[in-house]
């Protein structure tokens, strides 16, 4: 095997594993986020990267079959460069407007949320983080104030907040 086939095995298991690993620990989370908002649950976690994230999936999920695919590829083909270059010869411009097109749209999608629910139907509680912009959102201040003092109490003792709870 030739050092040039060892290393573009190496980045492709490499990639595999990022993109696996933020498809099975990012996406189910940004999943229930949106779905809280949706629903119109009275406590709900958002951030405006939920809905670009959300759009950008079948993208995620094609680059990392594609990564995956190119690790048994590349042993059989021996030209590193010329498997990359037909697969993405074939697919950069279906995905570069795909994913183009995902992002201005779940931008947009993120800016009328930030708008017309959560500003007129939420209040929104103490942030969780002075850099960060997400938030949590509430139907009314008890419930946020409700929520502060249950944290409050979990910072104390463990199992205190659970007791206050029941």
């Amino acid at each position: 095997m030739s050092m040039e086939l060892l290393k573009g095995m190496a980045s492709a298991l490499a990639l595999a594993i990022a993109t696996t690993c933020v498809i099975i620990f990012q996406y189910p989370s940004v999943y229930e986020d949106a779905l809280a908002l949706i629903r119109g649950e009275d406590y709900i976690f958002y951030y405006p990267q939920i809905f670009p994230m959300l759009f950008l999936f079948p993208v995620v999920v094609l680059v990392d079959l594609f990564f995956i695919i190119s690790l048994f590829l590349m042993p059989v083909r021996y030209k590193v460069g010329d498997t990359v270059k037909m697969v993405v010869e074939k697919l950069a411009i279906p995905f570069v407007l795909y994913g183009g097109s995902a992002i201005v749209l779940g931008l947009l999608v993120s800016l009328v949320v930030s708008i017309y629910p959560l500003s007129t139907h939420y209040y929104k509680c103490d942030s969780t983080s002075v850099i960060s912009p997400e938030s949590h959102y509430a139907r009314t201040k008890e419930i946020c104030k409700e929520r502060a003092r249950l944290r409050a109490l979990e910072w104390e003792s463990p199992g205190t907040a659970e007791q206050a709870a029941d």
